[in-house]
Formats: C-alpha cells, structure tokens, sequence
C-alpha cells in the first residue's frame, strides 16, 4: 500500500456496508498505520470514517441483547453470529481510534498546546517591555493541525460504548463462558479506552506492531508529566465515566495473584490526575473515585506486607511488585487531587484518617524491615536477610514517603486544612488512656505511634519554615503537645517507680516525648524565621514551660540508661533514643540561641509588642539559670552569650534601665555552691563591656541639650533619673563583686 492510499481507504470505509468488509478495512489500515509509522492527512476526517462504521454497526445494549434471546420471533432481533460481528468492529474500531491517537493526533495536539504556550509567553514578555532578544516561534511539526473539538470527539466515542456495558455483571442464567468472554470484551474496551487518554493528555504509550495494543505504561509521578495542565475542554463527564469503569474492573474481587488490571488502571489514574485531570469534587464522580483509590492503597498494602513475618508465605516478586506499583500509584493520585483541592469536602476527614493509618502501616513495616522498631512489637522473623529486605525496604520507605505527603497535602491545602487538623487532632487527644494499658500491649505501642507521627505531621504543616500563620490551630496545637508531654512525663514516672528495668511501654512512651521536643523545635524555628513576631504572650507561656520541662525531664532521665532492659531491643537502641532526644533539646535551645544573635544583629526584637517584660526574662533567666549549668560547656557559653545580649537589647524601659543593668550584672557573676562561677570568662567579660556601652550611650544621650522639643525634654528628664539609678544602684553592685574577687 502507498502512501497515498491510506487516507483513501479511509474515506472507502463510507461505502463499505458489508460488516465482514468494515472488520477487514479496519484491521488493514491499524496494521498498515502501525507498520509504516505515518499519519492521515486529514486525522479529523479518518476518525469521522473511523466513528461512521462503528455507528453503521453498534451492537445492541447487553440488557437488549438478553431480551432479544429471550424472544427470538421479534423483528429487531439480531442473531448470536451478527452481535458477535458488531462487537468485533466496535472494538476494532476503538482500537484504531486508539492507534490513531498514539501515532498521530496525541503528539499533534500536546505539540500545538506546546507551541500555543511559547506564543503566549512570547506576547506577555513583549507586552512587559522585557528588553530580552525575542525570535518568531515558527512550528515545524511534522504532524497536521488539530482542530480544537477532535480530541474531545475521540474521548466522547470511546465513552459512547459504556452504555452497552453498564450490566456486565455475570447472571445465572449466563454460561461460564460467555461471563468469561464479557470480561475479556470489558478489559479489551478498558485498555484502548486508557491508551487513548494518555496519548491524547499525558506522554505517549508503546504500541504493539503486531496487534496495535498498548503493552505498557508510563509510570505515575507525584510531580507529574512536564504538561501539567489539563487541555482537552468539555469531556469532565466523560472522563469520570470512563475512570469509573476502569476503577470498578480494578476493584472487582479477584485472585491475589492477580493485581494487573489494578496497577494498569491506577498507573492510568495517576498520569491523568498528574497532567490536571480531577473528577468533580461536588459531584458524585468525585466521592467514588478517591473511596475506590483509597479502597486500593489499603486492600493493597495487605498483599504487599504478606511474607514479612514468619508466619506467611512470600509471594512471587513480580506480584509483589504489582501490589506495590498498585498502592504507590494510587497514593499519588490521591496526592495529585488533594494538592488540586480536589477531595471532596464530606470525605476530608475521612480521608485523612484513613491516610493517616496507610502511613502508620508502612512505618512499623518499614521499621520491621530495618531491624529497628522505634515502637516495636513485631519481631524481624529469622529467615530474612539484608540481601532480601533491602529491596522491600526500599519500596515501604517510598510508600511511606508518598502517604506522608499526601496527609501534608490535605493539611496544607487551603480547602481541607480544617478537616484535616480536626482528624489528626483526634488521633493526639484519643480517649484511649496510656496510663491503663498493660505491658507490651501491641494496641498501646500503635497508640503511642499513631500521636507521636501525628505530632510531627501537624507540627511540620503548621511551623514549617515560611508556612502562613494559622492561628486558630497554633496556639491550640501548642498547648496540646505540651499536655501530651505532661501525661508521658507523669506516666514514665509513675512505672519507674513500679519497675527496675526498662519496659516496652516505657520505652515507648519515651519515644513519644521526643516527638513533642521535636515539635518544639520546629516552633521555635517557625517564630523566629520571620520577622512579623507572631507568638502572642500566652503561647510563649506556653512554650518556654513546655521547654524547661521537656528539658530538665530528659536531664533526669539520663539516669535511666543505666537501668536493664526487658524488651528485645539492644541496649544500643536504647542508648541512641536518650541521645538522639538530649541533642533535639540541645539543638532546640541552640537554635534559639542563635535567633536572638539574629536579632540584635538587626537591632529589630524577636518578641511581639504584647508580650510582656515578665515572659522575656523568663526566657532569659531559664537559659542563664537551668540550661547552662547542665550543657557541656562550650554549647553553654554561647547561650550565655546569646541571653546576656539579647537581654540587654531588647528588655529595655528608660525608667528601670538601672534596675535591669543590676539584675543582669548580679546573673552575669553568679556562682555555684562551690565558690566557682557560673559563667565562664568570655561571657562575664562580654556581659560587661554590654552594659558598659549602654551606660555611656545614656550618659551621652543625657548629656545633649534638646529643650526646644518638649519630647526630647521629658526623655532627657527621664535619662538623667537613669543616670542617677546608675550610680545608686549598678556602681555598688559592682563594687561588692570586684571587692568579693580582690578578697
């Protein structure tokens, strides 16, 4: 056949009216298409040929076509050979629409929206005056133009058949084979119908030369494609048609052995959603799509951790793999829709509690896995080696990386933070008491799991670094932690008083307390990385109480260490979850530390108007008083360093600027019961020359003549009275401490 032939034959497919004649000229022109690896001139006119033989000889609907062989004495009845004709064509037909699309108008269409967008930013960037040297955008595709409808009209034709399925479900009255064979039509309809959207909105498939079937996918992508807008208008409707077909074959009750169809059908999904695909939230589409997602990431997850414990068998690899590509695909949809603002809003709850415990499984998987179970209860089964858990443990790392930003999605998404804090925040405060539980309890291990991963997830949505203020959850979410510290705290207390060793349960509840240090700090973090002071004064209560206490607890339990062990965990493990907690209470403190340097740097307070001297020096006085005396000593003299400066700087009132020099001389010499001082030289040394160059900023200041502004006057006042308090009160408090050293 030449190549002018074949935009004839399909222009002949017009005159053909013999269905034996369509079937063949459709076959033909799928193989020659294939083959020759070329277009039609006109691909709008050959899916017009293409759609016309396909209507010439639709099949009955599967309900009419039972009716029918029910009464065979009606006119309009066809025979069992004719339908089986009709149908073979309609497929045919599909499959060549399919071709069509993947060899043709799919790469046609996203090169004209390519080259649609360059023009466009060409004409923004000349509108702005960009001074950029600008080139005329010329296209040299080698494909035809588009027109605007044809994709639509090629996804429309692949729905039109739907209806003709809508009762494939098996009957009694139906043989075996025939249900059977329904299926395979089904799965057959399901293939070209996803290869046509992806050729049309996403990349390209690979299409099998020899029967012009697709025979792989493009694998989802949290980031999705490269074209991440959705450029087909007016197929929403269709579109939720066809993934909900394709959703109800994934989903139908099937060998475990059999995950296929499920991971093309959620590798599909995720593509699509990735290019900006959504079904309709407000819309019943919307609700049944992301249940039947959801059903799959969980139903998925069982056959994927089967064979981690030596009470199941492995399965095969490849139907590993299956189920995993299946539950990863399926959570980044869910991902893709969350970030679109997509879940509808009588599900966001839901769906976030249900995220939320797909997370919880990966992680003990994923801990089981690694030998370290942080919370553990399951215990690594003695016939895997690292050479067999590596490749799973990498896949249980991915799926709970995936499952943690999609819960990060809805939570920062400005159309479900509401529900999603309430559902995690019901996980913190569950009524479930970790003071009843029994030892080594698995329910009570996953309790404490479940609130120490939801600490963290709302503690990174909420003080992440540039996150928006969100008031309404921070200050509650705050207070919250520090509860939660409190309860483990008193709980720990009470069962080391019962015990001699170390317990699950206590160990578990430590790993809990870190997880609100953690939370602590990214708060600190969060307050200080901008400069719009956004703590009022009572959540700075609220979290200097919850640091001392935090700290001067994980001080104390330093002495548990020491004690045995009763679990299967090492005494390594221990020793690495009283380390690990002691440096997040270090470095929470540090990280202060280095904020207030920050700020005096830009001579601009850290602290919002309202709050008060009283919860500054409240700071000021725990780092100088608590903290330095139990941190190693260098770590120490720079908190001392960052406390004494920022004290000075920002505590200031003109009235009682002696009193507060006073104050801070008298922290600044402090010594221990042994005589020794508390502060090393550098920091008595730069505590002086501070309130040196502040005196002599005021004596100086004091000392200029501005009567002729009536503010200036009162201030010259008010600085000559401070002045006065100078000499009465900071001189003799230094002279008794040079005394009390010359002595």
């Amino acid at each position: 056949m030449s190549a002018s032939v074949v935009p004839q034959s399909f222009d002949d497919l017009w005159n053909q009216q013999d269905g034996n004649d369509v079937l063949l000229s459709l076959r033909r022109l799928r193989e020659e298409l294939l083959r020759r690896e070329m277009s039609p001139e006109d691909p709008s006119e050959a899916f017009l040929a293409i759609q016309g033989a396909a209507l010439r000889f639709r099949p009955p609907p599967r309900l009419q076509q039972q009716d029918n062989d029910r009464n065979q004495s009606s006119p309009r009845s066809m025979d069992e050979a004719t339908i089986r004709l009709h149908w073979s064509i309609t497929e045919e037909a599909l499959g060549l629409v399919t071709v069509l699309s993947c060899t043709c108008v799919g790469p046609a269409w996203r090169s004209q929206m390519q080259d649609r967008r360059l023009r466009a930013a060409q004409r923004k960037a000349h509108l702005d005056g960009s001074r950029t040297e600008s080139r005329i955008i010329t296209s040299e595709s080698k494909f035809p133009q588009i027109p605007e409808i044809l994709p639509g009209a090629m996804l429309r034709f692949a729905a039109s058949i739907l209806p003709l399925l809508s009762h494939e479900a098996s009957t009694s009255s139906m043989q075996t084979t025939e249900s059977r064979h329904w299926e395979e039509r089904n799965a057959s309809i399901a293939i070209s119908q996803r290869y046509l959207v992806l050729a049309l909105c996403s990349q390209t498939p690979m299409i099998s030369e020899e029967v012009g079937k697709p025979v792989s996918q493009s694998k989802g992508s949290l980031d999705g494609p490269k074209e991440s807008i959705w450029t087909i208008p007016g197929v929403i409707d269709v579109m939720e048609e066809m993934v909900l077909f394709w959703l109800s074959l994934a989903t139908e009750p099937k060998p475990s052995n059999d995950w296929s169809c499920t991971y093309q059908v959620t590798s599909a999904i995720a593509d699509l959603t990735g290019v900006g695909w959504r079904a309709r939230p407000g819309h019943k589409a919307g609700a049944l799509v992301v249940n039947c997602l959801l059903g799959i990431a969980e139903t998925g997850i069982g056959f994927v951790g089967v064979g981690l414990d030596a009470s199941h068998s492995r399965p095969k690899e490849a139907h590993r793999s299956e189920y995993y590509q299946s539950v990863l695909n399926a959570i980044q949809a869910l991902a893709h829709l969350a970030n679109r603002g997509s879940i509808p809003i009588q599900l966001q709850e839901t769906v976030t509690h249900r995220a939320f415990r797909l997370h919880i499984a990966f992680e003990r998987f994923k801990n089981l896995l690694a030998g370290v179970s942080p919370y553990g209860d399951i215990a690594i089964a003695p016939t895997d080696n690292a050479e067999e858990r590596a490749p799973l443990l990498m896949q249980m790392d991915s799926l709970s990386s995936e499952s943690a930003d999609l819960v990060g999605a809805l939570l920062n998404s400005q159309f479900a933070t509401a529900n999603a804090m309430q559902s995690l925040l019901k996980v913190i405060k569950s009524p479930h008491s970790i003071l009843s539980t029994n030892v080594g309890d698995k329910g009570d291990s996953k309790e404490c799991m479940m609130r120490g991963v939801a600490i963290r997830m709302i503690s990174s949505s909420l003080w992440r670094r540039g996150s928006v203020c969100r008031r309404e959850y921070s200050k509650s979410t705050l207070r919250l932690v520090r509860e939660v510290s409190q309860t483990v705290f008193s709980t720990i207390k009470e069962k080391r008083s019962e015990t001699d060793t170390i317990d699950n349960l206590i160990y578990e509840l430590l790993a809990l307390a870190r997880d609100t240090v953690v939370a602590l700090g990214l708060f600190a973090e969060w307050q200080f990385s901008s400069m719009d002071n956004k703590t009022s004064a009572n959540e700075w209560a609220i979290f200097i109480a919850a640091v001392e206490e935090a700290f001067l607890t994980w001080q104390d339990y330093s002495q548990i260490r020491k004690k045995p062990t009763t679990s299967h965990r090492s005494a390594d493990a221990i020793s690495r979850l009283f380390d690990g907690a002691q440096l997040e209470c270090i470095s929470l403190l540090l990280r202060i530390g280095a904020c207030l340097d920050k700020f005096v740097q830009m001579e601009r307070s850290p602290f919002h108007a309202i709050v008060g001297n009283t919860s500054q020096k409240k700071l000021y006085l725990f780092i100088l008083r608590t903290v330095v005396v139990r941190i190693p000593s260098a770590d120490a003299e720079l908190l001392g360093l960052s406390a004494f400066r920022a004290w000075m700087k920002f505590l200031s009132r003109p009235m009682n600027l002696a009193d507060r020099i006073a104050e801070i001389i008298i922290e600044g010499f402090a010594k221990c019961s042994d005589g020794t001082y508390v502060h090393s030289p550098n920091v008595r040394e730069t505590c002086l020359r501070v309130l040196s160059k502040r005196i002599s900023e005021v004596s100086v200041f004091s000392s200029k003549e501005n009567s002729a502004i009536q503010a200036q006057s009162v201030m010259h006042m008010m600085n000559s009275q401070s002045s006065s308090r100078i000499k009465d009160i900071v001189i003799p408090v230094l002279r008794s401490i040079l005394v009390e050293d010359a002595t």
